[in-house]
This record gives structure tokens, sequence and C-alpha cells, in this order.
């Protein structure tokens, strides 16, 4: 097939002669993709074979074979920054200095952002104060869906749209548990009772 493209590649003459070895690279470049997909058909049987005449008693070793039928995931970081004036550095230390710098700067604060978080609290006060003044207006219409309680209806759609399998939350509980209807009732009980609350501290 790289003949073939060589070929066609450096080809100048007639386009009956182009034509004829522009067909020839494309049936080279067929065949070599049947005989790529047959070569992997092989290797792969081969693999599965092999995990199934596996006999071991470290369960490790079979998870291993497993993760190598996948697409391999390159987990190495890129040793490389920009510089000060945007060329890239790819020495060690350079690389290593400029990740402590960047790292240092996030964890400590600075007056800026002292000033910036002055600011932000007065904007939201001022906003708070503009949202109450409308709601006292009389002309004020309150968004009713967002002040109802949660619905069971709700509750049990949201659960049953959660997949198996994952990982717990912090309360250690499956989602396979919270499908259950009478857990979806506790769950729904709870619900109200906070909105309850809620409503009587704000009152």
């Amino acid at each position: 097939m790289r003949l073939k493209e060589k070929q066609f590649l450096s080809l100048k003459g007639r386009s009956s002669t182009i034509r004829r070895f522009r067909e020839e690279f494309q049936q080279a470049q067929k065949s070599f993709d049947r005989k790529l997909r047959q070569c992997e058909r092989h290797y792969r049987q081969s693999f599965c074979l092999e995990i199934d005449n596996m006999v071991t008693s470290n369960p490790n070793d079979f998870w291993d074979k497993i993760k190598k039928l996948g697409p391999r995931k390159v987990q190495n970081i890129p040793m490389e920054v920009y510089g000060p004036n945007g060329e890239i550095l790819t020495d060690d230390d350079s690389v290593l200095n400029r990740w402590k710098t960047d790292f240092h700067n996030i964890y400590n604060m600075d007056n800026s952002t002292a000033e910036f978080n002055d600011n932000f609290h007065s904007q939201v006060l001022s906003h708070k104060s503009s949202l109450e003044d409308r709601m006292v207006d009389p002309l004020y219409d309150e968004n009713q869906e967002l002040n109802t309680t949660i619905t069971i209806d709700e509750i049990r759609r949201l659960i049953h749209g959660a997949k198996n399998g994952r990982a717990c939350g912090i309360d250690s509980i499956p989602y396979e548990v919270l499908k259950y209807e009478s857990v979806i009732s506790v769950l729904h009980s709870l619900f109200q009772l906070i909105f309850e609350t809620s409503i009587i501290s704000s009152i």
C-alpha cells in the first residue's frame, strides 16, 4: 500500500494513467484495512481466550487483563508551562517553580480579595433590599411553583432517574436502596418537614 501511494503521489502524466494508479492505490488500501481488521479480531479473540483460561488466585491479575482490552489512557503530566513572555518552558526546574508560584498565589489571599468580598457583600445587600421592596409592592406576582412543597412524584422521578451501581454519597446509601417505595415516602415526609420548618422560621 505504501509503494502504491508513493507511485500515485509522484505520478505526472495523462489523466487515464493517474486514474489507474489511483485505483490501484485504493485497492491496496482496502486490502490493507481488511487485513488489519482481521489481525485485530484475531488478537482480541486470543486475548479473550487467555483471560478465559487464566487460573489465578489473585483477582488483581484478572482485572489487569481486563483493563488491557479497553483504550489506553495516558496519565503522564505534561511537563511544560508558558513562560512570562509566552514561550513554552519544558525544563523540570522552570515547570515546578511555576507550579509552586501559581499554587502559592491561589491559596494565599491578598488585600484585593478582601476588597472584592466587601464589594460583593454590598452588591448582595443592595439586591436583597430591592427584592424585598418588590415583594412589598401590592402588584407583586410571586412564583407559586417555587413556593410550593416538593411532591412525591418529583422525588420518585429524580430517584428513578439515578443510575444503579454508582458510588455512594456522604450518607453511604446506594441508589438502589433509595428506589424502594417506602424509602421514597420517608424522603417525601422529610422534605415536607423541612419545608414547614423553613416557613415557620421565616415567620
